[in-house]
């Protein structure tokens, strides 16, 4: 046993970047396959595949974590994000961040929640510094609150409320990058400095709209470039410190509003619900909450509503090399068949997939549920940690 944890622990070691959330904010470069920046990937919904992990993923390995009165954790609905840093995975919801090792053993919480100093009260996200110090998103205050390694207060990051602020992540050791929903902003991203919280710069300009704080649009990191697709857009973008350009313009079958995605969504003779029903009604694809790259893959989500049983909300994945695209039916856990809720970006093309342990019991008798003889249906989920081909 402790042979297999010292495998596992060096092979996470290996895999890990440096600091997992620092980004280069540098200039864009062309990638040299049939896929190059600024390209149109133009998706077709014919086709549709069941695919196995290994046609995804070059390694993965799956995690269950640990199960306790104490530890046992919300549905995988309320997770906001997962961070991995060293040896330690970072789970928050919207109370508290757990931290497993990476073979799934509880070590210890991230807890403030509460109404005194040096206390949050709704975790809506979080990052760490290079320093191991714990950036906590507090969405009723719009603070920031920030924690030493060792769990300890350390200081608040105060006057940033009207950012309406939805998402942060580390720029560099002095910088955050943070993302306004699009409620009452005239830009989307900003540049803060990690202990004033003073905007260096602020760009990407966006309407006004009042139903998108709720949809995860997660940012992810590629050869030192932090790269951002979401909702209402058809854009993945590459973010800066200056401003963002578009990376890839993504299109689903055609099924973009025929003035264009974002003169739809920026329409003010419809509210924001009756637009929202419209781009359903009409099975307009402008939605792409989930993207991640490798050199040679890519592997995104698509979506017209979040029906998970939609035709219209599917994964993608897609090879850089040849051009090939494949629409994911369902994701092949060994002979299990299912879709994620969500996919949670790691770093460098690593992702994290959590599996409610209910799954392998609603579903007739798997191989996929004979790797884990001891799972009970109310135990914490298990993690599908894997990187992107």
């Amino acid at each position: 046993m402790k042979i297999y944890m010292f495998i596992l622990i060096t092979f996470f070691s290996l895999i890990g970047c440096g600091n997992h959330n620092k980004v280069t904010l540098s200039d864009a470069d062309n990638q040299g396959d049939v896929i190059k920046e600024g390209s149109t990937l133009r998706i077709s919904l014919d086709g549709q595949e069941n695919l196995p992990l290994n046609d995804i993923f070059q390694e993965y390995h799956f995690i269950p974590l640990e199960t306790g009165d104490s530890i046992l954790m919300k549905g995988i609905s309320g997770w906001r994000k997962i961070l991995r840093r060293d040896n330690s995975l970072y789970i928050a919801d919207f109370n508290r961040i757990s931290v497993f090792d990476t073979l799934g053993c509880f070590e210890n919480f991230i807890d403030h929640k509460g109404e005194g100093p040096g206390s949050y009260r709704a975790l809506v996200a979080f990052t760490l510094d290079s320093n191991g110090d714990v950036f906590i998103l507090d969405r009723i205050t719009m603070r920031i609150y920030v924690y030493s390694s060792r769990d300890e207060f350390r200081y608040a990051i105060k006057g940033i409320s009207d950012l309406n602020i939805t998402d942060i992540t580390m720029a560099n050791d002095s910088s955050l990058i943070v993302r306004s929903d699009m409620l009452r902003v005239s830009h989307m991203i900003h540049i803060l400095d990690k202990k004033t919280g003073q905007v260096r710069n602020s760009y990407l300009p966006v309407k006004d709209h009042s139903l998108t704080f709720w949809y995860p649009m997660p940012f992810s990191c590629y050869d030192g470039k932090l790269l951002l697709s979401m909702y209402q857009n058809n854009n993945v973008y590459e973010l800066m410190a200056d401003s963002a350009i578009v990376r890839y313009t993504v299109n689903v079958a055609d099924r973009l509003p025929p003035e264009g995605a974002q003169a739809f969504w920026e329409r003010t003779d419809v509210t924001d619900m009756q637009l929202e029903f419209e781009a359903r009604e009409k099975g307009y694809i402008t939605h792409i909450p989930f993207f991640i790259e490798t050199d040679s893959t890519i592997l995104l989500r698509f979506m017209c509503n979040t029906n998970p049983e939609s035709p219209f909300n599917r994964y993608a994945v897609i090879n850089k090399q040849d051009g090939k695209i494949t629409v994911i039916r369902d994701f092949l856990f060994d002979d299990l068949c299912w879709k994620p809720e969500t996919i949670f970006p790691l770093d460098d093309g690593w992702v994290a997939i959590p599996i409610p342990a209910h799954l392998l019991f609603e579903k007739a008798p798997t191989e996929f549920r004979k790797r884990f003889p001891n799972i009970q249906e109310e135990d914490n989920p298990i993690l599908c940690v894997g990187r992107l081909k």
